[in-house]
């Protein structure tokens, strides 16, 4: 267990070097469209779509480009105006905290911002600077009681006037992250409860208030948080949240963390009907020290549960593990650098693992410095083009087929993301037969599936809003013939069709790398934004390598630069012009 410990300490001191301004660095990349006047990524009508989660923007890719469409930028999660918005709280494992300012401005018009990480003290000194300016910033660090654990959670609570916006996601808070790898971001917004909802907590611990409140009352800060949290109503949840907190959990705590936790929501849903042939899918950044008996007999014990049928000892369903190749890192948007936020080494990546390994991306990467690589694949992902941005994403899925389809198209049981790696430190393991589950660090994600999906569906925003950004009309009849000024902040809100869940058809879930499947009337089709195909394209083991971050690599990347010894992670404070 201490190589998840070693593995967080060897990325905290390929980063903690001196800041460095990336100008020069993306003066390498292709050229990018001049900024239009709007500083988020959604633009265009179809962004303001509610989805089960998104993609984030890569400015690389440009505010025009297929790649980024339907995706998210750190701005559109944290805005407002002065006197919509009233406090923040961040949780990440890292934050470049003047990087986030000069990206989301509003923050300085806050009441409080509260922090969790665990960060060291030059973030103390961002947060003095930003007290200066007006909020009351709180900086807290949880405990970490086990040896080698951390505190990687992600997180973004933001409470206007109205409402509270719950974004769980996979990126630390610093722009490499944000602007130039591959990202999920859940984030939905939930409206203040009615006065005869009463703020009692629910019995029912699957209800996200009580998920969110039990993880901030397991890092013993920011306790009056857990107040703010009981004043929304959750009801519209289209997910289920599923928390790591470090301990030995036993009795009824035992399934309520970790992949038990997730075992727990799986198995009271049922797979979809008459879905079979299913594989799972395990897609991360890094890579603990794994045994077979935990990988394919625990963890995939968690992930073919489900209340349709009874979980075997030893999981016969076929599982995919994606990770790029050393050719990918080298032909990527960053090139070797790319590799430092994939720290996997070598050790890690066992005999047992191989004949599972399956690309990241879908379709030829052309680079800079002339090579290509090419992926026969059955599938494009949507959105597409992002092959050559390294993942920092974590998703984790079963998908099947449905017995009557000649077309083959796949459809999801179920999707996780989260900040979560694949590793016992993040998912916990179980011990001393069975009756405990030991966690090493702090994690969060969220789970959608058919069921959390069945009778919600997204609360369109005002008319004028899905506009926005084509600017104020010149027109004096079009201005005469529109509505009263609409909230000038987005919506993720999401609303109840029916109460009626016992007799309405079950949504189905499909990958966006396919093309949406064949529904009977009355039943929806929801595509998730997965950004690589399913079935995943395998190794071709004799070409083929997987990244590990100890190798030794050779060539030149796409900046015409070869790969050090010891890889250096550069990011800076700058706002990305997109």
């Amino acid at each position: 267990m201490a190589d998840s410990g070693e593995e967080h300490a060897s990325k905290r001191r390929r980063v903690d070097g001196e800041k460095v301004d990336l100008t020069k660095r993306d003066e390498q990349r292709s050229s990018l469209p001049a900024s239009s006047g709007s500083q988020t990524a959604a633009s265009t009508g179809w962004l303001w779509r509610c989805q089960p989660f998104y993609l984030n923007a890569i400015v690389d890719y440009g505010r025009a480009g297929g790649a980024n469409e339907g995706c998210l930028s750190i701005r559109d999660i944290i805005e407002g105006e002065s006197g919509q918005v009233q406090e923040l709280l961040l949780a990440n494992f890292m934050i470049d905290l003047d990087w986030m300012v000069s990206e989301c401005p509003v923050m300085r018009k806050m009441q409080r911002i509260t922090i969790l990480t665990g960060e060291g003290s030059a973030l103390d000194q961002s947060a003095g600077r930003l007290r200066k300016t007006g909020p009351r910033v709180e900086v807290y660090r949880p405990p970490l009681p086990i040896a080698f654990g951390s505190f990687h959670a992600k997180m973004i609570l933001l409470t206007f006037n109205d409402r509270i916006r719950v974004c769980i996601h996979t990126a630390n808070f610093i722009y490499p992250d944000w602007w130039r790898k591959n990202q999920a971001i859940y984030v939905q917004d939930f409206p203040r409860k009615q006065q005869q909802q009463g703020s009692q907590p629910s019995t029912d611990m699957e209800d996200m208030e009580d998920q969110l409140v039990a993880f901030l009352r397991a890092t013993t800060k920011a306790g009056d948080w857990c107040d703010k949290i009981r004043q929304f109503d959750y009801s519209t949840a289209i997910g289920k949240i599923v928390a790591s907190v470090p301990g030995a959990h036993k009795g009824s705590d035992i399934n309520r963390w970790g992949h038990m936790r997730l075992r727990d929501v799986l198995s009271s849903q049922p797979d979809p009907q008459n879905l079979q042939d299913f594989h799972l899918v395990c897609q991360f950044s890094s890579l603990g020290s794994l045994s077979d008996k935990w990988l394919l007999e625990e963890f995939a014990g968690t992930m073919v549960s489900s209340s349709s049928h009874r979980r075997p000892a030893r999981p016969s369903v076929p599982m995919h593990i994606v990770l790029p190749t050393v050719q990918q890192v080298r032909t990527s948007i960053e090139g070797w650098a790319a590799g430092s936020s994939i720290p996997i080494p070598s050790k890690n990546l066992k005999p047992f693992l191989q004949p599972m390994l399956h690309k990241w991306g879908t379709h030829t990467n052309t680079s800079r410095a002339g090579a290509s690589s090419t992926s026969a694949c059955p599938s494009v992902p949507h959105p597409p083009g992002r092959s050559n941005a390294m993942p920092h994403i974590k998703t984790f899925l079963k998908y099947g087929y449905r017995k009557d389809d000649t077309d083959r198209s796949p459809e999801l049981a179920w999707a996780f993301l989260g900040s979560h790696n694949l590793s016992k430190a993040a998912w916990g393991e179980l011990q001393k037969n069975n009756s405990q589950l030991s966690i090493r660090s702090y994690e969060l994600g969220v789970v959608v599936s058919p069921s959390t999906l069945q009778q919600l569906s997204p609360l369109l925003p005002h008319p004028s809003l899905m506009t926005r950004s084509s600017g104020p009309s010149s027109s004096a009849a079009a201005a005469a013939a529109s509505p009263p000024s609409p909230p000038t902040v987005r919506s993720f809100l999401w609303h109840k069709t029916s109460d009626d869940t016992t007799n309405a058809p079950l949504p189905r879930l499909y990958p966006a790398t396919a093309r949406p499947p064949k529904t009977p009337s009355g039943c929806r089709a929801i595509g998730v934004p997965v950004p690589y195909p399913l079935p995943p394209v395998a190794y071709v083991q004799v070409r083929d390598e997987p990244w590990c971050v100890d190798g030794k690599h050779s060539g030149v990347d796409d900046m015409g630069q070869t790969c050090p010894s010891q890889l250096t992670r550069f990011y800076g404070n700058g706002r990305a012009d997109f």
